[in-house]
C-alpha cells in the first residue's frame, strides 16, 4: 500500500506511485523494460502457446506506438540501460536492508541481483560493440 494513493472517501485506488521504475518517457526504454523477461533463458524456453516471442512483442509495440522498429544495435543499448537501472534499484534496496529501513524483509536478498544485472548490462554492451564493429 506504500505506493498507492487511496481515494479519501471511496474504497478505490486513485494513483499508483513507483519512482524506481518510472522512465523519462522514451518509448524504447519502456519497451526494453517490458521485454526484460525474454532475456532470461528459462523464461524463453518455458513460453506457453500464445505467448509472443520477443521479436513479435517488439514489432507489435512499435506498430501500436507508430514508431520504427529499432535496429538490433539500438535495442541492445536500451536493454543495457534498463539492466544498469535495475542494478541501481537492487543496490538501493540492499542498502536499505543493511540500514534496517527496507520496505521488505527480503531486501538483503537483492544484493546478489546487483552483480547479475551489471554483468548482463555489460554483456549487452559487448554485443552492441561487436555489432558496431561489423559495420
Amino acid at each position: 500500500l506504500g505506493n498507492l494513493i487511496l481515494h479519501p472517501t471511496e474504497p478505490r485506488v486513485i494513483a499508483v506511485l513507483d519512482w524506481e521504475i518510472s522512465t523519462l518517457g522514451h518509448p524504447l526504454c519502456d519497451l526494453a523494460y517490458f521485454i526484460m523477461p525474454w532475456s532470461n533463458d528459462t523464461f524463453r524456453k518455458g513460453l506457453l502457446p500464445g505467448i509472443p516471442s520477443e521479436k513479435e512483442v517488439i514489432w507489435e509495440y512499435c506498430k501500436k506506438r507508430r514508431i520504427e522498429v529499432p535496429s538490433r544495435k539500438e535495442l541492445l543499448f536500451w536493454k543495457a540501460l534498463v539492466y544498469f537501472r535495475m542494478a541501481a534499484i537492487c543496490h538501493g534496496v540492499f542498502a536499505r536492508g543493511l540500514q534496517g529501513n527496507a520496505g521488505s524483509s527480503k531486501a538483503l536478498d537483492r544484493g546478489f541481483a546487483f552483480k547479475i544485472n551489471i554483468d548482463i548490462a555489460f554483456r549487452l554492451l559487448d554485443e552492441q560493440n561487436s555489432e558496431f564493429s561489423k559495420l
